[in-house]
């Protein structure tokens, strides 16, 4: 029997309270706008602070999951994460949010408690699986 190999991926997981903004584009001031993004790509840095790999990553796998009390249609949802992928592509987690790098991110919804808002990011480097080995690309 043939033992796997196991890659030193690198994986980030966080949670940040509130909800990022899902139509940012819909009728909103452009300061306004400017405003909130900023606001989440600093909420993003600060949850990755000392948690960066040493250089951005050319390929990864991006989870965001919201948690609210509306269930948003999927457009929304993955529209809500925008400003949370700028943030890791701005901290330096990310090489950049092109569907090259992170191919489709996974957007999900669970149901919360009304006020209890939050958005859970996963980032991890993708690997392949082929039989009882490991590979990472």
């Amino acid at each position: 029997m043939s033992r796997q190999k196991k890659c030193d991926q690198y994986t980030l997981e966080f949670e940040l309270d509130g909800l990022p903004p899902m139509n940012s584009a819909d009728g909103m001031h452009w300061r306004v706008r400017r405003k909130l993004r900023i606001d989440w790509e600093f909420r993003v840095d600060l949850a990755c602070r000392g948690r960066k790999p040493e250089t951005p990553l050319p390929k990864a796998q991006v989870k965001i999951l919201r948690f609210s009390s509306r269930e948003p249609d999927f457009e929304n949802l993955a529209q809500g994460g925008k400003f949370l992928l700028d943030g890791l592509v701005k901290c330096g987690v990310l090489e950049d949010d092109r569907p090259s790098v992170i191919g489709q991110p996974i957007y999900k919804w669970i149901k919360a408690s009304p006020k209890q808002g939050k958005v859970r990011i996963e980032v991890f480097e993708p690997s392949v699986v082929i039989g009882p080995r490991i590979t990472c690309e």
